[in-house]
């Protein structure tokens, strides 16, 4: 009788605690991945557009919410050190670095920002934006280990 009970016992814990892994870890690390995959999509997609610049508000609101996206869904995920050692997400440190760059990428397709930097109130240099497009492309895909151009 007490090895029967020992038996379900352990099994009871086994299973319980696979089930503490698998919502704590496994799944939000995987909706993170398929998060950064769908960032690196929308970059891919609008390669054309976000390296030449172009004024385009539903592109601009799609990046910022990427941003948004990656850094709440890494934030979920509990014992990120045993994530990032078992499914390679990025560190945090790096979720916040892409972050910052979607928003700067964002912000360069904002005719908006444009109109700021035209405006007789702009006091600094104006923005190259097709260059810090570019370079916020790159940093994303750096920060974030995807590919982000078809070269």
């Amino acid at each position: 009788m007490v090895n029967f009970t020992l038996t379900i016992l352990s099994a009871v814990l086994i299973f319980s605690f696979t089930q503490i892994l698998l919502k704590l870890v496994i799944e939000p690390s995987q909706q993170l991945k398929i998060s950064i995959s769908l960032a690196g999509s929308t970059l891919l997609r609008h390669q054309a557009a976000l390296t030449n610049a172009a004024c385009d508000i539903e592109i601009s609101n799609k990046l910022k919410d990427h941003a948004a996206e990656i850094l709440s869904k890494s934030s979920i995920v509990s014992w990120y050190w045993l994530a990032r050692f078992l499914f390679g997400i990025p560190s945090k440190a790096n979720i916040i670095l892409s972050a910052q760059s979607f928003n700067r990428l964002s912000y360069g397709m904002n005719e908006s920002a444009r109109e700021f930097e035209n405006s007789t109130s702009y006091n600094a240099k104006k923005t190259d934006f097709a260059l810090e497009n570019s370079n916020s492309i790159s940093e994303i895909g750096k920060y974030l280990g995807i590919k982000t151009t078809y070269q």
